[in-house]
């Protein structure tokens, strides 16, 4: 049975502290040929000015840490990319077939209404078809263990029967003590 939302933040980092083990560049790129669907890269050759923006307001809030703390995380320091944002967070118990589960948190209210769902407070295996759990899963692992962004292009065509929403994504880990990285915030940016 899964956690609830407020469950147990011990078990959670116990969780993210067996799952999120640090890897190098080689790891990250082989993980990156595992993502099912759309184009995902570790080098962020970022087209929206939009998502530079906010990768170099990660990038301060980080300071002298591996990635941020998920504390220091204001989404309203973001502007109108909080709109098309979520954050996912590493569940304390694992998914029905014992792999990494994810919480939605977050879910930006101009994606909601893009998608036309919203999932905050959803287990990602229970919101999400097979396909993107798997693909999520390795967005996951990547920007958990890479901790570092990664940037990733396409289209709702797979998911939501949607290929009209075009998008290029920000996938930023967030940690608890600026090294476990506990949450994983995504920011999106239409370009049609």
């Amino acid at each position: 049975m899964a956690s609830h939302p407020a469950q147990n933040r011990a078990a959670l980092i116990d969780r993210a502290r067996r799952t999120g083990v640090p890897v190098g560049r080689a790891k990250a790129e082989e993980w990156l040929a595992e993502i099912p669907v759309n184009g995902w890269s570790i080098d962020l050759e970022l087209r929206s000015e939009e998502l530079q923006k906010v990768l170099a307001h990660w990038a301060g809030l980080a300071g002298n840490d591996t990635c941020p703390r998920h504390e220091k995380l204001y989404l309203p320091d973001i502007g109108n990319a909080v709109e098309h944002a979520f954050i996912l967070e590493v569940a304390a118990d694992s998914a029905a077939d014992g792999k990494d589960d994810y919480r939605c948190i977050y879910v930006g209210r101009g994606l909601t209404e893009k998608v036309g769902v919203d999932n905050t407070g959803q287990l990602l295996s229970e919101c999400m078809p097979p396909l993107f759990v798997n693909q999520y899963r390795v967005i996951n692992r990547i920007a958990r263990c890479w901790r570092k962004p990664l940037r990733g292009v396409g289209n709702f065509g797979d998911w939501q029967g949607r290929s009209d929403l075009v998008f290029e994504s920000l996938v930023m880990p967030l940690s608890e003590d600026g090294e476990l990285v506990t949450r994983v915030f995504t920011c999106l940016h239409f370009t049609r």
